[in-house]
């Protein structure tokens, strides 16, 4: 099965897209860009659903950190 990271600082939508996704995909969810970063450095996925409005990131500063992070896995990035 493919892994999602879904990076999504609101507990309601996390829930929900988790629900969504997890019979097909493996689900992991951070919930802040810096909790985002580790876990793609720990183990990148092959899909990232991402949240622009991060707590800790505005929505430019987010999407190139990831794309500068993900670099060679080149995972699908899904922003919502």
């Amino acid at each position: 099965m493919k892994k999602v990271l879904l990076v999504e600082d609101s507990k309601i939508d996390a829930a929900y897209l988790t629900a969504v996704l997890k019979n097909a995909y493996i689900i992991e969810v951070a919930n802040t860009l810096f909790e985002a970063k580790v876990k793609i450095i720990e183990e990148p996925p092959d899909i990232i659903v991402l949240d622009l409005l991060l707590p800790d990131s505005s929505d430019e500063q987010t999407v190139n950190e990831i794309r500068y992070l993900v670099g060679k896995f080149k995972p699908k990035i899904i922003p919502i």
